[in-house]
């Protein structure tokens, strides 16, 4: 008599599995895989205040969302929770993720199910785990950051920032030491950082392959429109933004009046948006309910992006669409491949990106690669082939 197979797993996520940004596109193209591969799926993830979500549904899932809550800081919960979390063994920036009923909701589910596996989706999660469990415990990594906090370490140049970014590697390289030696096996995100956790860890430690569906190719190939697509409230993407606005926006336009820089995406602060609209030739779009309507009309995209612990689907999602990419040499770190990218150093970014806008040629090329860059080294297959090898290979 065959043994019946336990196909019920438990999935931790730091967000709602939209497809709307970089860490909930790999996340989402995760669970369809597993979806159609007959597991029935629980998933607990927070749902952040004034973010948009598409919806996922399938017969076999089941999403429990958790909002992210805020504390008044003349409360006295505030006090008691500013507490908890600086003299926690986690980072802050790690703590303050943190939320009691989605750890209750996870209580419940596990004394109420059978889970053959429970995934910790990103970083923060890890702070849910407890190994009292015979489940199978994985983490997969969305972002170093270890190696994060580290560049902005050296990075930072106020004293009091640089303090407090130095205290943060420091309680993630304990954070990482006691929890990821409780798993069972690591999916790190870069062939750098599975490395680097594989030494920490002692665990199996393996490379995760990053999915992304393969769009119509829509490469525009009139107009002078420069898309940017990236989470608002990331640090990277907003410094990397104002960054590449102060520094190149204004060598672009005086070289092509007509170029217009197009922004999409959730979490912008009114700040950062008054800062955005003060400049020439740039519009912020915010959410977009299709990413087809305005990528049809683009005719390059952007990935300025200066620090990186992991890998931008930003850019795989550009390349997805068919679009010529230009991107920092650190946006590009942990690619498996820069086909379709034209990587460019922090001060020819301008020039590259007038040089592709005066060259439809190139644009043709690089469209091309791109698209196939994705056919060859982020489709289904690979991930199929990764989780018959390190999850469902004995079944």
């Amino acid at each position: 008599m065959l043994r019946e197979i336990n196909k019920k797993i438990l999935f931790i996520t730091e967000d709602f599995p939209s497809g709307l940004n970089g860490t909930s596109v790999k996340t989402r193209n995760t669970l369809n895989y597993l979806l159609d591969a007959g597991y029935k799926v629980d998933v607990c993830c927070f749902l952040f205040k004034g973010f948009n979500r598409h919806d996922f549904k399938h017969n076999n899932l089941r999403i429990f969302t958790f909002e992210s809550k805020r504390f008044n800081k003349k409360s006295i919960s505030f006090i008691y929770h500013a507490f908890f979390i600086v003299f926690s063994i986690a980072p802050i920036t790690i703590k303050r993720l943190f939320n009691k009923d989605l750890e209750k909701k996870l209580i419940k589910l596990k004394n109420t199910n059978s889970y053959r596996s429970i995934f910790y989706d990103g970083y923060s999660n890890l702070q849910y785990l407890n190994k009292d469990t015979k489940n199978e415990h994985i983490y997969i990594d969305d972002e170093d950051f270890t190696d994060l906090f580290r560049q902005r370490l050296l990075l930072e140049r106020d004293l009091f920032k640089k303090i407090f970014y130095f205290f943060e590697y420091l309680k993630s390289l304990l954070f990482e030491f006691i929890y990821m030696r409780r798993v069972d096996q690591v999916w790190a995100i870069s062939s750098n950082t599975k490395n680097r956790l594989k030494r920490v860890t002692g665990v199996k430690t393996v490379l995760m392959p990053t999915i992304i569906s393969l769009n119509e190719n829509l490469f525009n190939e009139n107009g002078y429109k420069i898309v940017f697509t990236g989470t608002l409230n990331w640090r990277e993407n907003v410094e990397g933004l104002k960054w590449f606005i102060s520094n190149h926006w204004n060598k672009v336009i005086a070289n092509i009046p007509s170029a217009e820089l197009v922004i999409i995406g959730q979490g912008a602060s009114l700040d950062l948006i008054s800062y955005l609209e003060s400049h020439k030739n740039i519009s912020y779009k915010g959410y977009v309910e299709s990413l087809d309507e305005e990528y049809k009309q683009a005719t390059l995209a952007i990935a300025p992006v200066r620090i990186n612990a992991g890998i931008k689907v930003k850019i795989l999602t550009y390349m997805s669409y068919g679009l010529p990419v230009i991107s920092t040499k650190k946006a590009a770190l942990g690619l498996v491949s820069t086909d379709g990218i034209l990587v460019s150093s922090d001060k020819n970014f301008s020039r590259c990106i007038i040089k592709l806008l005066q060259s439809l040629r190139l644009r043709k090329y690089l469209s091309g690669k791109s698209h196939q860059n994705i056919k060859n080294n982020y489709s289904n297959i690979h991930l199929k082939e990764f989780l018959f090898k390190h999850f469902n290979k004995h079944e």
